[in-house]
């Protein structure tokens, strides 16, 4: 098991290594930092672009930038400096970061509780009108761009029945439209999950002979079937919610969430490109991470798993 874990860390550090060299990359593709920083700058002559450019260490060669990124990044946390408000990346990281968890906690919470409970009944109730209306339900989250979802919300339960806030951040009133909005992808796709594991399940030979024993169906369904139908949607639940952390720029962008995604978004539009090297980093971080801790569980729930690598 111990081999298993140090070859899955091993890989995960290699994808972040390969992720920072391509964003870092791409970064300095989009136009030359210094000319960025220019505008902001009252002098903008010739010889205050050699001087940032020197200042910025622009004027060497781009694999030794690369290391001295990687280097105060590792060793100090430091993502660069913000070029629009001159504050250190870092520092706005830390704020919008909290932001973005609340927002897909609460969506990851939502697909969980609704959509596993909603497919297995899809599937105990198979062809019958609940089946039916959760089929619909979950073609409707699957196939609905998030976009018009969320403006469809907001004229809804904001401009129209004017129930809900629907813009900012602040108790719990403003975290239920977004919550909802992020969640219903997930959902969708846990209640499809849901559905066909818990078949599976249902149509195994240990259900057919619990059912012979004249267990009651009750007990059949939620102490043996619905327990291993579950773990295929906890795999998938991980997966979640690092696609939750990385999903929500536009429901944040159109709700004013004060998260990493809008972060994002506000650095793109500004050109602050390090702002943007950061978010991006951070956002790869979690999707990493977040499918590191699953693989290494699933190593120890199956260790067929674990052997066949």
């Amino acid at each position: 098991m111990t081999r298993y874990i140090l070859r899955k860390v091993a890989e995960a550090i290699v994808t972040l290594l390969g992720l920072s060299l391509v964003v870092f990359s791409a970064v300095h593709m989009t136009g030359d930092p210094a000319r960025l920083l220019l505008p902001v700058r009252i002098d903008a002559s010739e010889e205050v672009y050699e001087q940032l450019k020197e200042e910025l260490g622009l004027n060497r060669p781009f694999m030794v930038q690369y290391y001295t990124f990687m280097r105060d990044l590792l060793t100090k946390g430091d993502f660069g400096r913000s070029v629009r408000s001159q504050k250190e990346a870092r520092h706005l990281l830390v704020e919008r970061i909290p932001a973005t968890l609340q927002l897909a906690a609460a969506g990851l919470f939502l697909s969980f509780i609704i959509g596993v409970p909603a497919g297995i009944l899809s599937a105990v109730k198979r062809d019958s009108i609940a089946d039916k209306i959760g089929k619909a339900v979950a073609i409707f989250g699957l196939a609905a761009p998030q976009f018009w979802v969320a403006i469809m919300v907001v004229i809804l339960f904001g401009a129209y029945l004017q129930w809900l806030p629907v813009y900012g951040a602040g108790g719990i009133r403003n975290l239920i439209l977004p919550a909802i909005v992020l969640a219903l992808g997930p959902l969708a796709a846990m209640m499809r999950l849901g559905r066909s594991s818990m078949l599976d399940i249902l149509d195994s030979e240990f259900v057919k002979f619990a059912r012979v024993k004249g267990m009651r169906e009750s007990i059949v369904i939620w102490k043996h079937a619905a327990r291993n139908a579950v773990i295929p949607l906890m795999t998938f639940g991980g997966l979640t919610l690092a696609g939750l952390l990385n999903g929500s720029i536009v429901v944040e962008q159109v709700f004013a969430w004060p998260g990493l995604g809008r972060m994002m978004i506000e650095g793109v539009t500004q050109r602050d490109m390090p702002l943007v090297q950061a978010t991006v980093l951070v956002s790869g971080f979690f999707y990493v991470f977040t499918a590191l801790v699953v693989d290494i569980l699933y190593g120890f729930a199956d260790p067929r798993i674990r052997d066949a690598n």
